[in-house]
């Protein structure tokens, strides 16, 4: 597989026309006014077996292992400033990943520091096989 392309993400009204257009797959669950496929539930079924989210001392290794694993040297995954999550696309082809990282402090000394996938896009005539290329490419940044 070719080294993937790492962009800024599209915005959450992006991702919601594109999930009522069938491209989008929301990961984990579904975008709640949004008529599901059959193929969007496939392709969440591949996605879900494996674990996509990280916290804590965790989310700088998974930016590390991203920014390697990708080609693009222009755009790098970084954390977050002032408590505003930040959005990639991590750009396979055929398939785009949509990966959110977080950063926010709640006070007294409590935080959420996590990066997670959130959602696939995937162009038309997809196979399985290919799904389980990307997740299986993700799996490895992912979790080592």
């Amino acid at each position: 597989m070719n080294k993937p392309i790492l962009k800024h993400g599209n915005s959450y009204s992006q991702n919601e026309q594109l999930s009522k257009e069938g491209k989008y797959i929301s990961i984990p669950f579904k975008f709640l006014d949004v008529v599901e496929t059959e193929r969007q539930r496939e392709i969440r079924e591949i996605i879900n077996k494996y674990n996509y989210m990280r916290s804590d001392d965790e989310v700088e290794l998974t930016m590390d292992a991203i920014n390697e694993m990708c080609n693009d040297r222009e755009v790098k995954i970084s954390e977050p400033f002032n408590g505003v999550p930040r959005a990639y696309n991590i750009d396979f082809g055929d398939i785009e990943a949509y990966i959110t990282i977080t950063d926010e402090y709640w006070g007294q000394g409590n935080y959420d520091y996590s990066i997670s996938l959130d959602g696939i896009i995937v162009k038309d005539n997809v196979s399985n096989e290919r799904v389980v290329e990307v997740a299986t490419w993700l799996d490895e940044a992912f979790n080592g």
